[in-house]
């Protein structure tokens, strides 16, 4: 679960409550994720690389964390959800995971993310 706040801010504290609840009645495992805000550092090198690097680490980490409590994890179901920017980070976890040949989100769900930067 990855917020907005148009890169500059918010945090992972951000994500409603109601919308974590509606994941776990479903099945699902909610995690939200931080990343490195703008302009302290830039889009590709901070939020892009951070939700990117969160992906693998809830693959390679979290299956073996939350067994450890019970919980099963299956790292080839991961599905990246945003709002707003957080939309858009999700979209570019799709081309950023194969520069480093990881492998993209299952699915990715974009509430609202922007697509189109370019200003005519």
């Amino acid at each position: 679960m990855i917020h907005g706040g148009g890169y500059m801010t918010l945090s992972k504290k951000a994500i409603r409550p109601h919308q974590t609840q509606f994941l776990l009645d479903n099945g699902y495992l909610p995690v939200s994720i931080d990343y490195r805000l703008c302009p302290e550092i830039d889009l590709i090198t901070g939020p892009m690389t951070d939700v990117r690097d969160a992906l693998g680490w809830l693959r390679d980490k979290l299956p073996a964390i939350a067994r450890v409590r019970g919980v099963v994890v299956d790292p080839t179901r991961i599905i990246a959800i945003g709002w707003s920017t957080g939309g858009h980070l999700a979209l570019t976890t799709a081309w950023t995971c194969e520069e480093v040949g990881q492998e993209p989100p299952v699915a990715i769900l974009s509430f609202y993310g922007p697509t189109n930067f370019e200003s005519e």
